[in-house]
């Protein structure tokens, strides 16, 4: 490319832009086709991209206000790959007309490579509305033959809903390939300010369902297992009555239903008010009935005594006869609106048990990330070992537009702690 060479983007709100400040009676929301209903001051729409490189833009708003004039304040904030971040002086805008139109708001410098920020925030009013703003377009002059700037943010519309929720991330574990595992055990740690609305910390994932614990709202939080129906479709009505996942036993106050559009089958959770800076214990057990079916059981433990397992639930999935098999952990945001928001937490002592009752520790995972990740449409993905200094656990870190991504599909191995976990599966509810 010669370094006279331009290129421009036009960066839709639909899929980029998130409300991160707004009190309890603002109108406004972001839909596929921009911001729409801006009536409150205090509100701060934020809009993301990713630059490969550093260099200068010339950036302009495709906007209209549909009645009378209004005055907004724009700024840009850059995220480097260190977590540093540089803001541009504010800039405010006149705005008016009813058409949509292209708006110049100057020239901006990208520093550094990673992600940046367009804030947008009205001032004043004089119609209903501030604007109904439908993209950012960018426009860039290469400072380098070799490192022509290059953008990367959602763009298409199909993409808007998974672009915005963010991107998911994986630790896959080895199992023994010797053995039966019947149980599998694993530990989560939250860290303060980590236990963001939206975030599902998997504590483990495998061949058959999954188990970890989530934050629903400010006022709920829930431990959470499921089974998949053996059975291919993601409504639960049409699953065949010989393919229903079936409860056998549940717990106190857990609640047992359904669920769907993520393939289908039997749910369970209980409503608990998990807190971060806390370890949370996991245990499930995978175990043929016979030749046609598998019993899976799933036990929570708040850490208040070494014996304060609680029952989530035990069911039976037909059509399979396995034990425990694929284990995996994840954090993925369940919540679109919530996906500018980073979250990360820790998992550690990893243990299989198989059905002899020999206990065997597993040191290695393999961090993987989603669809939305492997596009590269969103870059905020982590994992490995020792995020807060402790080798014994390994971590996973999404959403939040950070910048230090670490690459998908590196494996890592903690250091063993060589404690048998604090559990006699023979005493289990």
């Amino acid at each position: 490319m010669c370094s006279n060479k331009k290129s421009a983007w036009v960066i839709p709100y639909g899929g980029n832009a998130f409300i991160t400040k707004s009190e309890s009676l603002a109108n406004e929301i972001v839909t596929p086709c921009g911001i729409a209903s801006w009536t409150s001051s205090s509100t701060i729409i934020s809009l993301y991209f990713h630059s490969q490189y550093p260099g200068k833009v010339l950036a302009a708003l495709r906007l209209r206000v549909p009645e009378g004039s209004s005055n907004v304040n724009i700024i840009m904030t850059h995220n480097s790959s260190t977590g540093s971040n540089t803001v541009a002086e504010p800039r405010e805008l006149n705005l008016q007309g009813t058409d949509f139109q292209l708006v110049n708001c100057g020239i901006f410098s990208i520093p550094k490579a990673g992600y940046a920020r367009m804030d947008i925030q009205g001032v004043e009013k004089t119609g209903p509305f501030f604007a109904e703003v439908s993209d950012l377009i960018l426009l860039s002059e290469s400072d380098s033959l070799l490192e022509p700037m290059y953008l990367r943010f959602v763009d298409d519309p199909a993409d808007f809903y998974f672009g915005r929720r963010g991107p998911s991330v994986h630790l896959r574990y080895d199992l023994p390939d010797s053995s039966d595992t019947e149980y599998f055990y694993n530990e989560i740690f939250v860290p303060k300010e980590q236990d963001v609305v939206g975030a599902y910390f998997c504590a483990m994932g495998f061949s058959g369902g999954y188990f970890g614990m989530q934050v629903n709202s400010d006022d709920e939080r829930r431990v959470l297992f499921s089974i998949w129906s053996e059975y291919n479709s993601d409504n639960p009505d049409e699953i065949p009555e010989e393919y229903k996942v079936s409860l056998i036993r549940k717990g106190e106050d857990v609640y047992v239903g359904e669920f769907g559009n993520e393939g289908s089958g039997a749910q369970s959770f209980l409503r608990y008010m998990w807190e971060p800076e806390k370890s949370y214990k996991f245990i499930v057990q995978a175990r043929p009935i016979n030749a046609e079916n598998t019993m899976y059981t799933a036990w929570f433990n708040d850490g208040s005594t070494p014996n304060a397992w609680i029952l989530i639930a035990s069911f039976e999935k037909p059509k399979v006869s396995t034990y425990f098999k694929g284990p995996y952990s994840f954090s993925e945001n369940f919540i679109p609106e919530m996906g500018y928001r980073e979250r990360h937490c820790l998992f550690a002592n990893q243990w299989a048990c198989d059905a002899t009752g020999n206990w065997m520790e597993l040191t290695r995972g393999t961090y993987t990330a989603d669809a939305t990740a492997a596009k590269e449409t969103r870059m905020d993905v982590s994992g490995g070992v020792g995020i807060d200094g402790d080798r014994t656990k390994f971590f996973l870190r999404n959403c939040g537009f950070f910048s230090d991504r670490v690459t998908p599909g590196t494996e890592f191995d903690r250091e063993s702690s060589g404690t048998l976990p604090p559990v006699d599966v023979s005493l289990l509810p």
